[in-house]
């Protein structure tokens, strides 16, 4: 453990938890995560956010947070859409990283989502879903893509399901280890196996 004391907030202050946690003894990552907060100047809406950030700053990941804004059309009305992270990858491809927790996916974010990936600006970038997943509960996501009538496609170009707890490693149900996992795969350009989503998916339906 880390000791360490907070000198300004790194979460925003809608985001839930706030940020009184990380007083006191801190683990390595959120240790990082406060140095990455601090030097640019971030705040994270999450420990999800955070943790992501985390993961892409320590394989030396070129990257942005909230920095790209784009003017889609979602629902007859123009909205602002600026993804979470947008990752240069190594063989030239944008990369849109939007880590979103399970229980905050609704109709408003796969209506954002979907407008996006129907606009002209989605060809430029490979938009990479994350959600947590808790093995215990069904997946979240699903139930909300099959109640609006979406298909997964139609949100993202691929879906990554962590697990709940971002440092569990991978349980009898198969769930990938970590997002270190998943980001070291991208960054040494492997790419990431379409049978995967259908794996996922179909264990969830």
């Amino acid at each position: 453990m880390v000791e360490t004391t907070i000198r300004k907030p790194i979460f925003s202050e809608s985001s839930v938890p706030a940020n009184a946690e990380f007083e006191g003894n801190v683990t390595l990552e959120q240790a990082m995560a406060i140095g990455l907060a601090d030097r640019n100047n971030w705040r994270f809406n999450s420990k999800f956010e955070a943790s992501v950030a985390v993961a892409l700053d320590f394989f030396g990941m070129p990257f942005s947070f909230h920095e790209k804004s784009f003017s889609i059309t979602s629902g007859g009305r123009t909205i602002s859409y600026s993804p979470d992270f947008v990752v240069a990858n190594r063989d030239g491809t944008n990369v849109l990283l939007e880590p979103h927790g399970s229980k905050y996916i609704d109709k408003r974010f796969l209506s954002k989502m979907k407008a996006f990936m129907s606009s002209p600006f989605s060809g430029e970038y490979y938009t990479i879903l994350l959600v947590d997943v808790d093995p215990s509960k069904p997946n979240r996501l699903y139930r909300e893509l099959e109640k609006n009538g979406y298909a997964l496609e139609q949100i993202c170009d691929e879906l990554w399901c962590l697990p709940y707890k971002a440092s569990a490693k991978e349980d009898s149900r198969g769930y990938r280890t970590n997002i270190y996992t998943l980001l070291r795969k991208l960054k040494e350009d492997e790419p990431i196996a379409q049978h995967e989503r259908s794996r996922i998916r179909a264990r969830h339906e």
